[in-house]
């Protein structure tokens, strides 16, 4: 179940992504797009976090490792598609550092949690 809503935030995110740049402005979601970086980091810290938890359960050695690896490739091809495939959205730079910003945050946010609460 931890898994399934991992995904389904993953599959929310990469819909975000694919909104037309000029139908976010139809949208009227001006003040939550202003801050888009910390959007960014806010969406992936939180897909992080639910990646991780099934992610520790399978590979308790590597559960860091893999989740890292598997949320920086996926922000990396979703700006990438971005650039490709969407309308009216392009590649950035530091929407991909937000996004790994968000990653790291929530891996040491799991590791926080885990010290104060192990398992």
């Amino acid at each position: 179940m931890r898994l399934l809503l991992a995904v389904l935030w993953a599959l929310i995110i990469a819909a975000l992504h694919a909104i037309p740049g000029q139908d976010l402005e139809l949208i009227q979601l001006e003040d939550l797009f202003q801050l888009d970086k910390f959007f960014h980091l806010l969406v992936f810290a939180i897909g992080t976090l639910l990646l991780a938890q099934p992610m520790k359960t399978q590979y308790p050695k590597r559960w860091e490792r893999y989740t890292i690896v598997i949320y920086l490739l996926y922000g990396f091809v979703l700006e990438l598609c971005q650039d490709a495939f969407f309308s009216d959205r392009q590649a950035d730079f530091l929407d991909w550092a937000a996004d790994t910003l968000g990653v790291f945050l929530a891996i040491w946010l799991m590791r926080k949690i885990t010290k104060l609460a192990p398992c």
